[in-house]
């Protein structure tokens, strides 16, 4: 999940860094707004936007985006929670920690 506020509306974004397209234009550490594709080139060059190999993985991301995103809407006044649909469109929603990391023990057993 971006740790992004989607500018000018506050709401939260709750989309995965790889499911960004090339359309989105970011703002950060003071820039923007600047398009998502150069942004990753050009200032976050040795950073990884793949999605994991083992799924489950992005799972625990979600859940650890999810639980933060929370967070921030309870202690910042300027962040909005992304709406039910868009959580449930990047599959943020109905995440159980425990279950996750069954499966995530599991799966590299």
């Amino acid at each position: 999940l971006a740790l992004v506020i989607i500018h000018e509306t506050g709401e939260l974004n709750s989309a995965s860094c790889h499911d960004l397209g090339p359309t989105w234009n970011v703002f950060y550490r003071g820039k923007g707004p600047i398009n998502w594709e150069v942004a990753k080139t050009t200032d976050f060059s040795d950073w990884k936007f793949d999605a994991h190999c083992n799924y489950h993985f992005n799972d625990l991301m979600r859940w650890f985006f999810a639980r933060l995103h929370q967070d921030l809407v309870e202690y910042r006044d300027d962040a909005i929670q992304a709406s039910y649909d868009k959580l449930s469109k990047y599959y943020c929603v109905e995440l159980d920690y425990n279950s996750i990391m069954s499966k995530l023990i599991a799966s590299i057993k």
